[in-house]
C-alpha cells in the first residue's frame, strides 16, 4: 500500500477558513497533474476550504471523487479560538508540538492527532488500497512522529516548527506493509 499524504496548496492569507490563493491554485493543479497516471483507489480530504479546494484541482485530473473526514483537520486552526491572537496560536501550537502530550483548548494533542491520522488510514487500509490524503502540514508531521521511527532526526532535521516543515501543495509518500510505515518521497513538489 502507497499513502500520499499532501499538504493542501497555498492558502490567502488570513484567519479562520480561507480558500486558495492564485498560488495555490496553481499548486493543486501540479498535484493533479501529478497523481493523474497513479492509481489511486481511495482519496480523502481535510473539510478545510483549502484542502477542499485542492482535492477539487486533483479530483478532476484523476477522475474519483474524494470523501471528506474530519479527523484530518488541523491540530489546531488559526481562528479556531475566539479572540486569540496570531503569536497566542504560534505559541500554543509550538507548545503542542515541543510537549506532545499538551492538550489544546479544543481537545487535541500532537499524539492525539496522529491517532486519529492513523486510525482513518488503518480503515481505508482493508484492501491494501492506494490512498490520497489531502489536509496539512502540522497533521502529517504528528502521524509521522507517531508511526515512523527516527522521522525527527532523518527527515526533520529537529525542526518541529511542524506548520512549514511539508511545502504548500507538496506530499510525502509512503509505503505499508507488515513491516510498518517507510518513508519512499519526503516534500515533494510536483
Amino acid at each position: 500500500m502507497n499513502i500520499y499524504l499532501v499538504r493542501h496548496g497555498e492558502k490567502i492569507p488570513k484567519k479562520g477558513d480561507p480558500g486558495l490563493s492564485e498560488t495555490g491554485k496553481k499548486q493543486a493543479q501540479n498535484l493533479g497533474r501529478h497523481f493523474k497516471n497513479i492509481n489511486i483507489d481511495q482519496f480523502v480530504s481535510s473539510p478545510t476550504k483549502r484542502s477542499i479546494e485542492t482535492s477539487d484541482f486533483i479530483s478532476i485530473e484523476i477522475t474519483k471523487p474524494y470523501s471528506v473526514d474530519a479527523r484530518l483537520k488541523e491540530r489546531l486552526n488559526f481562528g479556531d479560538v475566539k479572540s486569540q491572537t496570531y503569536s497566542e496560536f504560534l505559541n500554543e501550537l509550538e507548545k503542542s508540538t515541543k510537549n506532545r502530550n499538551y492538550i489544546l483548548q479544543n481537545g487535541v494533542s500532537s499524539i492525539s492527532k496522529g491517532k486519529m491520522v492513523e486510525e482513518l488510514i488503518r480503515e481505508k487500509n482493508e484492501t491494501n488500497d492506494d490512498i490520497i490524503l489531502v489536509f496539512h502540514s502540522s497533521a502529517i508531521i504528528d502521524f509521522l512522529r507517531n508511526v515512523v521511527e527516527g522521522v525527527e532526526e532523518k527527515y526533520l532535521h529537529n525542526n518541529l516548527n511542524s506548520n512549514n516543515i511539508i511545502k504548500c501543495g507538496a506530499y510525502v509518500m509512503l509505503k505499508y506493509d507488515k513491516n510498518g510505515y517507510k518513508i519512499l518521497k519526503f516534500n515533494v513538489e510536483p
